[in-house]
């Protein structure tokens, strides 16, 4: 194996035209942790935030970035099994998520990682992670209810989707904010579409008719918090942090919380069909900056993968 690979590293934080690509040298795998050939990583609105120094991070310069990963095991540290105990070989396809992984190579700890199913691509694998745990923080914080009527803000984005598929497939009636031109996208997934935006709290009262709305996931922050605030929903959660929560009297969930027996669960779903996953575009690693400007600015219909090797 080489001693060196190639890697996305950052010497200061800004707009994306700050990444390049550097030879750092491979890593050998510790105690727990695997050795992973990186075939593909998924671009997240965190990493974004990271790099222009949104999230600030106390890290030394330069600095890799990227969480999300998927690959094949390629070398095997001591003591290294999955969470749920089974032996971890070389030539293993995996999912997970590690630290600055926008690499060819990334040392990532075995519990971290579960199998690729058959029939999921490396590109919906290795950008599943994120979304998966953000969605499942929602539903783990307010329970989707047993029958009704449910709002999912942004419910074709990423983590919207899944809230909003997970709350068809329990028979609720899911109504989601989305941009016009997702309409069709929204209906698709089984979610009557409310377009978000100025006068949202109206159309939302509209929408909602006669219902009573059970519950509200929200992606979004203070615009799909108060629109549902006008329509007296009966009960709400959001990702956009404890001050806007607070404000509308909304729980406050955050990502912390990673369930890798969830994750293994959904990626069976996605790859089965039961769960529709969208690429929206792939980039290859050399083109990092160009996937990092089309997920700020080229406001894509899924995930933006790095496809590595």
């Amino acid at each position: 194996m080489t001693t060196l690979q190639k890697a996305v590293v950052y010497d200061e934080v800004g707009a994306p035209s700050v990444l390049r690509i550097a030879e750092v040298p491979v890593a050998v795998p510790g105690e727990e942790r695997v050795l992973v050939q990186v075939r593909a990583v998924g671009l997240n609105p965190y990493d974004a935030k990271v790099l222009s120094g949104r999230a600030p991070r106390d890290a030394a310069f330069p600095r890799g970035i990227g969480g999300d990963v998927a690959g094949v095991v390629s070398a095997v540290g001591e003591g290294a099994v999955f969470a749920d105990g089974t032996t971890v070989q070389a030539g293993d396809a995996v999912l997970g998520w590690g630290v600055n992984t926008m690499r060819e190579y990334a040392v990532v700890r075995a519990a971290n990682l579960v199998r690729v199913p058959e029939g999921l691509s490396f590109a919906q694998a290795g950008s599943l992670a994120t979304p998966a745990f953000a969605a499942n923080a929602l539903v783990h914080a307010l329970a989707l209810p047993t029958s009704g009527t449910i709002l999912v803000s942004g419910a074709t984005g990423m983590v919207g989707s899944l809230v909003s598929q997970w709350g068809v497939r329990a028979g609720l009636r899911v109504l989601g904010t989305v941009s016009a031109r997702n309409f069709e996208r929204a209906r698709g997934l089984g979610v009557e579409p409310v377009e978000y935006g100025a006068g949202l709290a109206e159309r939302l009262r509209e929408a909602v008719g006669g219902d009573v709305l059970s519950a509200v996931y929200d992606t979004v922050g203070e615009e799909t918090l108060a629109a549902a605030t006008a329509v007296d929903a009966h009960a709400l959660v959001t990702i956009a942090g404890d001050e806007v929560a607070e404000r509308f009297g909304a729980i406050s969930t955050t990502t912390t919380t990673r369930d890798i027996g969830f994750l293994a669960s959904l990626a069976a779903d996605v790859a089965s069909g039961a769960i529709s996953y969208a690429v929206a575009s792939t980039f290859a690693l050399q083109d990092v900056v160009a996937a990092f400007e089309f997920l700020e600015f080229g406001h894509p219909q899924g995930k933006v993968v790095l496809e590595v090797s």
